[in-house]
């Protein structure tokens, strides 16, 4: 009898350390879950962003996202008049304190260029 008692207060003691360890790794696994759902908020925040500077810099939203990496490149030796326009977009946003953008909107500066190039390579990359 008191040797069975024994034997049912260790099995208790070690339910009891058993049950500690689970709630401790339940309340690890629930708060790196907050973490994961925050970065995840924050990924989808940045990417929402990302699309709306795509969107008012190149009039789409489809450029940004298809154009990851180095698009055809070209190159050769030439001698001829090159004309260079440079299109400047600013985006102006205004945020409010918790990052959310209220408004935007684009300024664009355009200046044109004109030069003589002889016997030069030059490598285009479109992006």
């Amino acid at each position: 009898m008191k040797r069975s008692l024994q034997t049912v207060e260790i099995e208790l003691q070690s339910l009891l350390a058993m049950k500690h360890s689970l709630e401790c790794s339940l309340s690890e696994t629930e708060g790196q879950k907050l973490e994961y759902e925050q970065l995840l908020d924050i990924k989808v925040h940045l990417e929402k962003e990302i699309e709306t500077y795509c969107r008012l810099i190149d009039g789409d939203g489809n450029s940004c996202s298809k154009s990851k990496g180095f698009g055809s490149g070209s190159s050769g030796n030439s001698s001829k008049d090159l004309s260079k326009t440079t299109l400047v977009k600013t985006v102006v946003e205004e945020i409010d304190q918790r990052g959310k953008v209220l408004s935007s909107r684009i300024q664009s500066i355009e200046e044109k260029t004109s030069k003589m190039t002889s016997g030069k390579t030059e490598q285009r990359f479109s992006f």
